[in-house]
């Protein structure tokens, strides 16, 4: 079964706001520019910085503890946001790999989190009760992402940490940006190169395998079943 994937033009941002405010802020900040560019709509990245900015100054100043915020950004440039607490996950995060339903590849609007994700909603509908997480494959047999979180893998005889490249049909995430300002990814296995490369689907079981995001961090993850 294939997908033809679709976007709602409502912009999708979900951070963490700690103690010192919204982690990795400006990688947040730029994602969301690129978005509305998307869309062709003129806000400037000033403009969005100072949307940031106002919301991180009303979380901190009744802050108590961590927590998740997701906003959503409109098109006449109004936002709103939900927060949830921040738990620990705990890990290895079990996957689970759908390939009976295959995602987009390419690079545009796919590379960006919006709103509405009924690729995501189809794919999740049939999760399983022994994992947390699903991993999307393309038309191409390659691995994209999972709902949550960018998909790292290990490659223990090349020393390298390899991620999908954009053109996969992935979410240009905030940490996924962030690790790759300064061409490295640290996790378990200590501070590794990282390298773009698509990952086959039949090559998954050679990688130990890792996902991260802007609000969870790197986290070990392990593949519990296929489809």
């Amino acid at each position: 079964m294939s997908n033809s994937t679709e976007f709602s033009e409502n912009i999708l941002d979900t951070f963490r706001i700690t103690s010192t405010g919204v982690f990795l802020k400006p990688y947040h900040a730029q994602r969301t520019f690129e978005a509305y560019q998307h869309l062709q709509k003129g806000i400037s990245y000033s403009q969005i910085v100072m949307i940031y900015d106002a919301v991180e100054s009303e979380l901190l100043s009744k802050f108590s503890k961590d927590q998740i915020v997701r906003i959503v950004f409109k098109c006449d440039f109004s936002y709103s946001f939900q927060m949830s607490d921040f738990e620990p996950l705990p890990e290895p995060i079990a996957l689970h790999i759908r390939s009976d339903v295959r995602q987009t590849s390419g690079v545009g609007k796919q590379n960006y989190k919006w709103e509405s994700r009924p690729f995501w909603d189809e794919l999740l509908k049939h999760t399983r009760n022994n994992t947390f997480d699903v991993i999307s494959v393309n038309e191409k047999n390659h691995l994209v992402e999972t709902s949550r979180f960018n998909i790292y893998a290990y490659d223990a005889k090349e020393d390298l940490i390899f991620t999908p490249p954009l053109s996969s049909g992935c979410i240009n995430g905030v940490y996924r940006r962030h690790a790759f300002s300064s061409g490295y990814f640290d996790c378990s296995m200590g501070r590794k190169p990282l390298i773009e490369r698509d990952l086959h689907l039949n090559e998954i079981k050679k990688f130990q395998l890792f996902v991260a995001n802007s609000v969870r961090g790197v986290l070990s993850a392990a593949l519990v079943s296929k489809t």
